[in-house]
């Protein structure tokens, strides 16, 4: 769905991106929004959400790039985009890191981010969240999405790009007065990879 927003975007023009979990909310204006890389080439990525309630608002460490990450434009699509395989919640950061990290620049980049201690961000609770369980199981697509990333980083599955994303949008509402463009889209089977089919439900396009 990332991508599908990336590629509709591009229509308005825009400069860079800002990919966002729903259920994280900042809560410190110093996490500002605006665009940070000026004079910070080596930056491959801006991630926002350092400190998360959901995790005790502890870090997880450098590879953690969900939540709240930023791109620009160009740096989005020297990455490839986001990975179109993963059905659900789980493994898809993860993929993205490794993207920034061998494809930027051919070279790799740095994920730049603002300091833990106001880079901070509120989790809201989901219908059906079991007590003490950090993350939800998706009716076992968690662990099938992360059987795909360790194929994904052992060589046995191709990387799929921006451009690899089949989906058709079905609704494009204009909300107003904050210039919100909201997309229904029917996500295609082709996306998800067939051995986790059966747990993905009908999403043919």
């Amino acid at each position: 769905l990332c991508n599908v927003g990336f590629l509709t975007a591009e229509r308005y023009r825009f400069d860079y991106v800002v990919f966002h979990d729903v259920d994280k909310l900042p809560v410190d204006r110093r996490n500002s929004y605006a665009w940070p890389f000026d004079g910070r080439p080596e930056c491959g990525a801006y991630h926002m959400a350092v400190s998360v309630e959901q995790f005790g608002y502890k870090s997880l460490g450098d590879m953690f790039v969900g939540g709240a990450v930023m791109f620009s434009s160009e740096q989005f699509r020297r990455i490839g985009g986001m990975p179109n395989f993963y059905w659900g919640w789980g493994a898809e950061d993860d993929e993205t890191y490794d993207r920034i990290k061998k494809r930027a620049d051919g070279k790799g980049a740095t994920v730049c981010r603002p300091l833990e201690e106001y880079a901070r961000y509120l989790s809201l609770s989901h219908k059906g969240d079991a007590p003490g369980k950090l993350v939800p199981d998706n009716n076992g697509r968690y662990q099938c999405n992360y059987e795909m990333m360790k194929d994904y980083r052992e060589g046995r599955r191709p990387t799929d790009n921006l451009e690899d994303a089949k989906y058709n949008i079905d609704l494009v509402e204009n909300w107003r007065p904050y210039r919100t463009t909201v997309l229904t889209v029917d996500v295609c089977r082709g996306n998800i990879e067939s051995r986790c089919n059966s747990k993905a439900g009908d999403v043919s396009c």
